[in-house]
């Protein structure tokens, strides 16, 4: 049937302005699309992951995960600025409606067990002293009740989904009678360092055995420190065919050297602002200098080390030559190699003659505080799909939970929080 309208002598029907009205309102997904409501912007669309396969007029597939047109899902793409947009299924449209989908970018959580080990220990000590010292309460919980409390935040404040994220531990793998190839180089490597206080050692391999437990992967290589396990991992998630990124959950300034921007980032908990502090490739740059061009890139990180030296790490460097000239220097010349290569324009002369006499503590600083040089073995972990988190043993982790004096309200708090069922909610302990 017709409804008929005349103007100038047209006659339009309602299948017409039905058919207008369709074509309009791709027009005006293209143009909101830069907004965040509509279709994503072609800049990001590299961000996203690989394009699915779409199955029927509302359901589509993308490996083993199926997705459907039900109006509650919502997917996530991550844009080259790291910020969040929210797209559902009915708006990722291009020419055809369904026939694109944003996918969320994977994202792999390296967490740096001793550093959440060493400052559960020192932040929580207190509370536990006196239970430990009448021997009620096992001098491994202060450090292991604290970690499992950051593990706890981290899985709700970062709205960890075990659908797109992977959360893995990386474990120090060198031993008495396995030490890493830095010791061998340099025997005084980390020599300044204090033994671990014992409730800190009694910690490490029950720890361990508790993410295990949880269902996380626990990664460690023999002969290698965790530095190094890092490092690996963070090649294994960004050399992926799929678009995964790295986040290294840690304090330890070596790591800064492994960022990328859009790939590798680091965040670390800052308890004076309840809220976790985020550093990537951008922030590093411009916090690295005064001027623009004495600005460096993560890669040069190592190079500046190998000049000013290290004492966390007991690394010599070059006596003489402090964090400013170091910096310079390798903001004129680019690396420490380039340098060396043209030593005879490094200006001052008592400058120059410093870096002649001390080459070899240079070169030899360098690969002590270089990562990724070395691929230590990851054995079974060595791809995207290996760090996926397993089902939980839930009886183990009740075992381990009571032998320390955890209480089992945590372990199903956690077991939600590492299911995705409590992502909103933020707990933990400063």
């Amino acid at each position: 049937m017709r409804a008929m309208s005349r103007s100038g002598g047209r006659t339009v029907t309602k299948a017409r302005i039905a058919s207008f009205a369709f074509k309009l309102s791709f027009v005006v997904l293209a143009w909101v699309a830069p907004l965040g409501v509509g279709r994503k912007p072609r800049a990001q669309e590299a961000a996203c992951g690989k394009l699915p396969t779409r199955t029927s007029s509302n359901a589509f597939e993308h490996g083993s995960t199926k997705y459907t047109n039900d109006g509650e899902r919502r997917n996530y793409c991550t844009a080259p600025n790291r910020s969040a947009h929210k797209f559902s299924l009915a708006q990722c449209v291009a020419r055809e409606v369904g026939t694109e989908l944003c996918l969320p970018r994977r994202e792999l959580f390296i967490v740096d067990a001793s550093y959440e080990l060493f400052r559960a220990h020192y932040g929580m000590s207190r509370a536990f002293s006196a239970a430990i010292a009448a021997g009620t309460a096992d001098e491994a919980l202060p450090a292991l009740y604290g970690a499992l409390l950051s593990l706890r935040r981290l899985l709700s404040t970062l709205a960890v989904d075990p659908h797109r994220h992977a959360v893995v531990f990386a474990f120090e793998g060198t031993r008495k009678d396995s030490p890493s190839f830095r010791k061998t180089l340099f025997p005084a490597y980390k020599a300044n360092r204090a033994a671990a206080p014992p409730g800190i050692s009694r910690a490490f391999p029950l720890y361990e055995q508790l993410v295990t437990a949880l269902g996380f992967p626990a990664v460690s290589s023999l002969g290698f420190e965790a530095d190094d396990v890092v490092a690996q991992l963070v090649r294994v998630a960004t050399s992926s065919d799929e678009a995964v990124s790295a986040t290294i959950v840690s304090a330890d300034k070596d790591f800064q050297q492994l960022l990328k921007q859009d790939r590798v980032r680091i965040v670390r908990w800052d308890a004076k602002k309840s809220a976790y502090s985020e550093l990537d490739e951008a922030a590093f740059r411009n916090q690295s200098g005064g001027g623009a061009k004495d600005a460096l890139s993560p890669q040069q990180f190592a190079d500046v080390l190998a000049l000013m030296g290290d004492t966390a790490d007991n690394i010599p460097g070059v006596a003489g030559i402090g964090p400013k000239t170091a910096q310079k220097l390798i903001a004129t010349y680019g690396t420490l190699s380039a340098m060396y290569e043209n030593i005879e324009s490094v200006r001052p002369t008592r400058v120059r003659e410093l870096l002649k006499t001390q080459k070899d503590n240079a070169e030899l600083s360098l690969e002590l505080a270089k990562l990724g040089t070395t691929q230590p073995p990851l054995g079974e972990f060595g791809s995207w799909r290996a760090l996926q988190r397993k089902d939980a043993d839930q009886v183990r982790c009740a075992e381990l939970f009571r032998r320390v004096g955890l209480r089992e309200p945590l372990l199903a708090e956690l077991l939600d929080s590492a299911n995705g069922e409590n992502s909103a909610r933020v707990t933990g302990a400063d």
